[in-house]
Parts: structure tokens; sequence; C-alpha cells
């Protein structure tokens, strides 16, 4: 769990350390959906680009600009797809 709060540190730092989000090519119809929420989340808060961060067995989703990060999902590899941590 550390590791999670020291990501956090370090993505509020530099905010582009992810790739570019894969879940933007979402093809089940579960994964869109999810996709539309995570999407929702996003441009709620205004923040327009989408990221993911490996850590060890976790992809970690988040959605920044210049200046904020939010992080919207944390999930282990073994799951499929995002989904906001609120439902």
């Amino acid at each position: 769990m550390s590791e999670i709060y020291r990501f956090g540190d370090l993505v509020a730092i530099h905010p582009k350390i992810g790739r570019p989000a894969g879940v933007l090519a979402a093809n089940s119809v579960e994964g869109q959906s999810r996709l539309e929420r995570v999407l929702r989340l996003a441009s709620e808060a205004n923040l327009p680009e989408l990221r993911e961060y490996i850590m060890r067995s976790y992809l970690i989703l988040y959605a920044h600009s210049d200046t904020r990060v939010l992080l919207l999902s944390i999930r282990h590899q073994r799951e499929l797809g995002y989904a906001p941590e609120t439902e």
C-alpha cells in the first residue's frame, strides 16, 4: 500500500510518467460501460488526459492536466477492464 502513496507523490510531480491509457480500446460491452464511467469522471473533473502506470502487479489509471491528477482506478492486472472505486 505504501507504494501507492509513493506513486501519488511521484505522479503529482511528473504527471506524464505513465503511458497513454490502453483502456480507450475497450471491446466488450462491459469494457465500454466501464470506459464511459471513467471518461465521465475525468470529464467532470476537467482532466482531459488519461494515463496508466504499471506497479508490480497493479495497473493504476489516472487522469491529469498540467496542475492536477486524479486517480481513477487501481486494479490487479488479472482483473479485466477498469471501474471507478466509488461504485
